[in-house]
């Protein structure tokens, strides 16, 4: 399944440009934010930040990953609502190992608005898992334009996570 949410939108913006949806796109947006994936990692991030233990990576720090964990993230860059940006197919074969599932690509909603690539696995079924989490190497300055673009977005409840 592919979604096409945000990712019109990313195409080559000239600065400081407002993002505005019509209605009938914010409606398609807002129902694609009701996916049990997007749900998902809403309580993922949520069980993570609330000091849970035994959650494992992508929550806790894995020593082959130092960086690609939430918590190795400040809690008050991560602990926000977010906008998912683009959902992309996770279609990998690794050692005859095939892989599939999507990667949502969010952006926070609080300074300095880190953006993240998550990965969300069907387990079992429809069962969705959060199963790797890493910051994108966006510079603080794009992201920061990012967020002025998205602001209407970003500061609305229904739009966001």
């Amino acid at each position: 399944m592919r979604l096409l949410l945000l990712a019109f939108l990313l195409l080559p913006l000239s600065p400081l440009l407002a993002v505005t949806l019509t209605e009938e796109q914010e409606k398609e947006y807002i129902v694609a934010l009701e996916t049990p994936e997007v749900k998902a990692i809403r309580e993922y991030l949520n069980d993570c930040l609330s000091g849970a233990e035994g959650i494992g990576y992508p929550c806790e720090t894995d020593p082959k990953k130092p960086k690609d964990s939430i918590r190795a993230q400040p809690k008050e860059h991560v602990n926000g609502r977010f906008l998912v940006l683009r959902v992309d197919p996770f279609e990998n074969e690794t050692q005859g190992m095939k892989f599939g599932g999507n990667i949502f690509v969010i952006l926070f909603d609080k300074a300095p608005h880190l953006m993240a690539h998550i990965w969300v696995y069907p387990l079992g079924g429809d069962l969705p898992v959060v199963r790797s989490f890493f910051i994108d190497k966006a510079s603080e300055e794009d992201r920061l334009n990012l967020a002025q673009e998205f602001s209407s977005l970003l500061n609305d409840p229904r739009m966001t996570r």
